[in-house]
């Protein structure tokens, strides 16, 4: 749990909780107690998240272990048990296995969700990745908890648990902010004239076409020495470290800063539900939602993450699903 935890804080994401408003007969003081324990149930339900998709940038709910966890605080914080005592009438997951086209907390383009409960009166708009919970009992099997007398009513309430991403926590600003800096260096001036297009696409590295590692499964990790699918291409040469990374066609970035592994990483969304990423940059040179075309500089390569030495991590992915970048130069 506690690799987990350090993960979320490396994604640098804050985390809000809120409540639903919903239409329902209580007493004020039962609903506070049971308010607040569903809102710490949500909570420890939110964190059972796939640990490698949070680690290439994603969350993704274990949905399974999700609710699991969820009836198990509750009961050991009320002493009710579901089937028992209290029935779900809804469990809703927004996450980006159900919604693979990304939040609106990531991408201003990205459309908001607009969540209506088919079963009670209660509505919620989810902009990031969330977890809705709305239960029903009756005073009869809670209210002593909150000190009232029983009277048998029903009682619904719902909490919801939502990541809202803060892609520049923890970014490390480059010396050189603006891309008229980047452009004065002597060093990568002729950085117009070096562009290298393969068919439809900029190569991302006008440095150098060599790649030291290419998309293969069940790959050791070089710093880990974890086997486990290396999902995009290594790309690097002497001297290539604080060399331009250029983005391989017109797009929106969807995400800039830290990322675990892939340490300062930039991705941008293209149509077709292509998905590009840049990892181990030195410096981001971008801003989240920024228009972008191909050729223009997202950043200079470094080493940063989990990396032995400097070059650029490149990876292609079509609607989530990791691709071998060489197929789309062919």
């Amino acid at each position: 749990m506690s690799e987990l935890i350090r993960m979320i804080l490396v994604l640098g994401v804050s985390i809000t909780m809120m409540i639903l408003t919903i239409n329902a007969s209580s007493h004020a003081s039962q609903s506070k107690f049971l308010k607040e324990d569903l809102e710490v149930a949500a909570h420890d339900a939110s964190l059972q998240l796939d640990v490698e998709a949070l680690s290439n940038g994603y969350i993704i709910f274990n949905q399974e272990k999700a609710r699991e966890v969820f009836e198990e605080t509750l009961e050991r914080n009320t002493g009710l048990s579901e089937g028992e005592d209290y029935s779900f009438i809804e469990w809703e997951v927004f996450d980006h296995d159900t919604n693979p086209s990304g939040f609106a907390c990531e991408n201003q383009t990205n459309p908001t969700y607009d969540y209506e409960s088919p079963n009670v009166n209660a509505s919620f708009t989810v902009s990031c990745p969330t977890i809705i919970a709305i239960v029903k009992h009756t005073t009869d099997n809670y209210i002593y908890l909150a000190g009232e007398s029983t009277d048998g009513k029903d009682i619904i309430k719902g909490a919801a648990y939502t990541y809202e991403f803060n892609p520049n926590a923890k970014k490390i600003e480059s010396s050189l902010t603006t891309l008229a800096a980047v452009n004065s260096d002597p060093q990568i001036n002729s950085l117009n004239s070096d562009l290298v297009k393969k068919g439809d696409f900029y190569w991302p590295v006008p440095y150098t076409t060599n790649i030291t590692s290419h998309f293969q499964k069940n790959r050791p990790n070089p710093v880990t020495g974890v086997i486990k699918n290396h999902n995009g291409t290594d790309i690097a040469a002497n001297g290539v470290n604080n060399q331009p990374a250029v983005s391989i066609t017109d797009g929106i970035v969807s995400y800039t800063g830290p990322v675990g592994g892939y340490g300062n990483m930039v991705e941008v969304t293209h149509p077709d539900g292509l998905v590009t990423r840049y990892a181990h940059l030195n410096s981001i040179l971008v801003t989240n939602g920024q228009k972008i075309s191909g050729g223009d500089i997202v950043g200079l390569i470094g080493s940063t993450g989990n990396s032995t030495g400097p070059h650029l991590h490149f990876e292609t992915r079509i609607n989530g699903t990791p691709v071998d970048p060489l197929t789309i130069f062919k």
